[in-house]
């Protein structure tokens, strides 16, 4: 899916945009929705991996649910963020006609990468308790 999204992306940046570096902004813009989501919860993998080695009492149940409602407010928040001023940092960064262009490709490019950041939580956590079969099956279904 991060290949799609990034390759469709800067194939499509491309066409709109004078050059490919331009295109470029708008598309690390996005990106840092699912990166600052990917760097922030992968610290859960080895967590939730060396509680269930280490205590047979350990519920999976409240750690879960703290990732994935933390994932999605930090990702929400940064997506809303992105709707907000998303044009305004194009504007400075690269003029009003490429802004003009590229603003409606940043609005769904947020869109996407945000879908792709709510899935990191879910898919550490089954890395984490030993489903790597349903992780990569999933992976491979929609890639």
């Amino acid at each position: 899916m991060t290949v799609l999204v990034t390759g469709g992306s800067a194939f499509v940046g491309g066409a709109l945009c004078a050059s490919l570096s331009e295109s470029g902004h708008f598309v690390r813009l996005a990106q840092q929705i699912h990166a600052i989501s990917s760097a922030g919860l992968s610290v859960i993998f080895p967590k939730i991996s060396r509680k269930i080695e280490g205590s047979s009492s350990f519920t999976l149940r409240k750690i879960a649910h703290l990732a994935i409602m933390g994932n999605f407010f930090v990702s929400s928040g940064l997506a809303i963020i992105l709707f907000m001023v998303g044009h305004d940092i194009l504007l400075i960064r690269l003029g009003t006609s490429i802004a003009r262009a590229s603003s409606e490709i940043l609005f769904y490019l947020t869109i996407g990468y945000w879908l792709l950041a709510m899935n990191v939580a879910p898919n550490f956590i089954l890395l984490a308790i030993g489903r790597m079969k349903i992780s990569m099956f999933l992976v491979h279904q929609f890639h």
